[in-house]
C-alpha cells in the first residue's frame, strides 16, 4: 500500500512537470516575432528596356614579324621588348662587310664595261666613215657593230649586278614600317639569321579594332561608320563600326564584326563588350538577383509575402520565369502581381511559412522599378 501511494506521488509530479514544460512552450511560442526581412514591392510592366552585351576581343590593327630577306650574321639589333618606334626606323642591322665588298667590285665591273662600250662606240664610228668613203667592207661595219652591241649589253648587265647588290644592302636594314612597339626580340648580334627567319615582332601602337561576334538577328541592327559603346574593364570606350564579314560562323552562330576605336583607352588583348539596346515585349517585373531561389528542372521561384487572416505575413513561393538577366537584377514572368512584396536577399535564412515583418521595402523597391540597365 506504501508502494502504491509513492508511485502515486512520482505520477502526480511527473505530471506536473510536463504541465509546466507544455505551458512554457507555449508561452515561448506565443513570444516569437516575426523575422523581419528586406523586400521588393513588384511593379509589372508591359515592357522593358535591356542592354546586352557581346564579347570581342581588343586587338592591333597591325602585327608584323620582321626579317632579312637573304639572311647573315647580324650585327646590330637597336631596339628591346618594349621599345616604342616610328615609321622608317632602323631597327636592326646584317653585317655589311661582305656585300660592300661585292659592292665595288661590281662598280668595277661597270666601269670596265662602260669604257669598252665607249670604245666599240668610238670604233663604230671610225668603221661608218671608211665605209662611206669606200675605203672598208660592210662586213667590217657589221661586225663593229656587233662588239658595240655585245658591249651595251656588259653595261647592262653590270648594271643589273650592281643595283640587285645594293638592293640587298638595303634590305640587310631592317626598317620599321609603321609606327609601333617591340613585342618580341628573337635574335641578338652575332647569330647568323637564315633567310626570312623572324628578327623582331612589332605591333601597330595607335590603331587599336575590336573584333565582336554578334548573332546573326542582330548584325542588321549595325551600320558602317556609325559609332558604338563598348564596355572595357568598366569603362565605356566609343568605336566606329568598319566592317563585317556577313558570313555565320557555324562554331559561334555569330558573323564577325571589326571596330575600329576612336575614343578611350583599350590594350590590345583586353576584353571588350559591345553594347546593344533591346525591348523585351510582353508583361514583366525587376527583381533583384538575390530574391531567386532554383527549382527543380530550371524553373525558380520568388517568396511573397502574404497576409490573408489580416496579421503577420507568411512566406509563400511564387514560381517564375527568368526572361533575362544582369549583374543584379533579373526580368521574370510568372505568379507575381504589381504590388505584390517580396523576399528580397537572405534567402537562406527564411523558408516558406515562416511569418515575417518587413523591414526595407523602400529601398529594394527603387531597384524594382528601374528600367535602366
Amino acid at each position: 500500500m506504501a508502494g502504491f501511494r509513492q508511485a502515486k506521488s512520482v505520477a502526480r509530479l511527473l505530471s506536473g512537470g510536463l504541465a509546466a514544460l507544455f505551458s512554457a512552450h507555449v508561452g515561448l511560442a506565443q513570444d516569437v516575432r516575426p523575422l523581419p526581412v528586406a523586400v521588393a514591392e513588384i511593379l509589372v510592366v508591359d515592357e522593358t528596356a535591356i542592354t546586352e552585351l557581346y564579347p570581342g576581343i581588343a586587338q592591333s590593327r597591325r602585327e608584323s614579324r620582321l626579317g632579312f630577306e637573304a639572311g647573315g650574321r647580324v650585327a646590330e639589333v637597336s631596339v628591346d621588348v618594349g621599345d616604342r618606334v616610328e615609321e622608317d626606323d632602323i631597327l636592326a642591322t646584317l653585317d655589311l662587310r661582305s656585300l660592300n665588298a661585292q659592292i665595288e667590285a661590281a662598280e668595277a665591273s661597270l666601269a670596265e664595261a662602260e669604257a669598252s662600250l665607249r670604245l666599240a662606240q668610238a670604233t663604230a664610228g671610225r668603221q661608218g666613215e671608211l665605209v662611206d668613203r669606200g675605203v672598208s667592207s660592210r662586213q667590217s661595219l657589221d661586225e663593229v657593230r656587233a662588239n658595240l652591241a655585245v658591249a651595251e649589253g656588259r653595261v647592262a648587265a653590270a648594271n643589273a649586278r650592281l643595283e640587285e647588290l645594293r638592293v640587298r644592302r638595303d634590305l640587310s636594314s631592317l626598317i620599321a614600317p609603321y609606327a609601333g612597339v617591340v613585342t618580341e626580340r628573337y635574335l641578338d648580334e652575332g647569330t647568323i639569321a637564315a633567310p626570312g627567319s623572324p628578327v623582331l615582332s612589332i605591333v601597330e601602337a595607335d590603331a587599336v579594332e575590336i573584333r565582336v561576334g554578334v548573332p546573326l538577328a542582330r548584325i542588321d541592327e549595325l551600320t558602317p561608320d556609325e559609332t558604338y559603346d563598348f564596355i572595357v574593364s568598366g569603362e565605356t570606350v566609343r568605336a566606329r563600326l568598319r566592317a563585317s564579314t556577313g558570313v555565320l560562323e557555324r562554331a559561334t552562330q555569330t558573323v564577325s564584326a571589326v571596330f575600329d576605336v576612336v575614343s578611350g583607352d583599350v590594350t590590345p588583348g583586353a576584353i571588350a563588350r559591345l553594347s546593344l539596346h533591346a525591348e523585351v515585349d510582353g508583361e514583366g517585373a525587376w527583381v533583384p538577383i538575390t530574391a531567386l531561389s532554383e527549382e527543380r528542372r530550371g524553373l525558380w521561384n520568388v517568396l511573397a509575402l502574404t497576409n490573408p487572416s489580416g496579421g503577420a505575413y507568411q512566406l509563400e513561393a511564387r514560381v517564375v520565369d527568368v526572361v533575362y538577366t544582369e549583374a543584379e537584377r533579373a526580368y521574370v514572368r510568372g505568379a507575381v502581381a504589381s504590388g505584390d512584396l517580396i523576399v528580397a536577399s537572405g534567402r537562406a535564412r527564411v523558408v516558406e511559412g515562416v511569418r515575417v515583418t518587413p523591414a526595407e521595402p523602400a529601398e529594394a523597391t527603387s531597384l524594382a522599378q528601374s528600367d535602366d540597365p
